[in-house]
């Protein structure tokens, strides 16, 4: 687990609400709770400490499965959609990673960027960058933009948590380096697996460099037909909803992850793309 720094300490202890000293439990309605004492605890208060309305995410996928208990159960990816739970997971974001929360504006939706950096003082800070550049346009304590993904009614917005380059997150694991968790895989093992496929399903996708894009498509986040014919591999709707994905696999590097395949291909240190395939027999 990544070590956070005193003052994110301090801002997720000075979120968490003093009564309860609790996180992650959810209820399906926030109505104002009125404490022991008189105090009356606001819905957004409620959905800031886990205790708020069910939440969908926009960004979660269909490998965000739930268990009997309710308890999302995501996979090894390289980011990872947010529920009102997951204050440790967005306390303990390594550096270098980036947030996406979505938030309605009149006329229609906007996406807000956030990276997670070093400061000045040698304090990590959550810097906001501009909508339609690279540019810093603010900067933020950490429980300032936790708390700022929660609505008044006390439900979360959509947010999707990306992780630097080489680092996964799962239920499972928490955070954790893909050199610690990915088993290489020669090309002849991985075609014998994909030659006895008739359909596969995407866990994962990832293109990253000067910019980051993760997630999967509309279009590919059902089962896929797929083929291979030497050493490339084709794969896609079988609708034709989206052109068909061809990779080369002589070209690529191959691994096993909590038994998948990814494929991966970096030209460079932390620019390439990777993809993690799950075969439907």
């Amino acid at each position: 687990m990544t070590t956070i720094s005193t003052a994110s300490e301090s801002a997720r202890e000075g979120a968490r609400e003093k009564a309860t000293g609790r996180f992650g439990d959810q209820q399906h309605s926030a109505p104002e709770v009125t404490l022991t004492d008189g105090t009356i605890i606001p819905p957004k208060q409620l959905g800031i400490i886990g205790m708020g309305p069910a939440s969908e995410n926009s960004f979660a996928e269909k490998a965000d499965r739930s268990n009997n208990d309710g308890i999302p159960t995501r996979p090894l990816r390289p980011y990872l959609a947010l529920t009102p739970g997951d204050d440790d997971e967005f306390f303990d974001a390594p550096v270098g990673s980036e947030l996406h929360v979505r938030e309605r504006v009149q006329g229609g939706e906007r996406t807000r960027r956030y990276v997670h950096e070093i400061g000045a003082d040698r304090q990590t800070v959550w810097r906001e960058l501009a909508e339609h550049s690279e540019a810093v346009i603010a900067e933020h304590a950490a429980g300032d933009v936790w708390a700022s993904m929660f609505e008044d009614t006390g439900h979360m917005r959509s947010a999707r948590l990306h992780t630097p380059v080489g680092v996964l997150y799962s239920d499972r694991t928490h955070y954790v380096t893909r050199d610690r968790v990915d088993i290489p895989m020669t090309l002849s093992h991985a075609k014998w697996n994909l030659s006895h496929a008739s359909r596969i399903e995407l866990v994962s996708a990832s293109q990253f460099g000067d910019t980051r894009e993760d997630g999967i498509p509309a279009a590919r986040s059902k089962l896929m037909d797929v083929h291979l014919k030497g050493d490339v591999l084709s794969y896609g709707p079988s609708n034709g909803s989206a052109p068909s994905r061809s990779i080369d696999l002589s070209k690529v590097q191959l691994f096993t992850r909590d038994g998948n395949i990814v494929i991966r291909k970096e030209t460079d240190p932390g620019y390439g793309f990777e993809e993690t395939i799950r075969i439907a027999y």
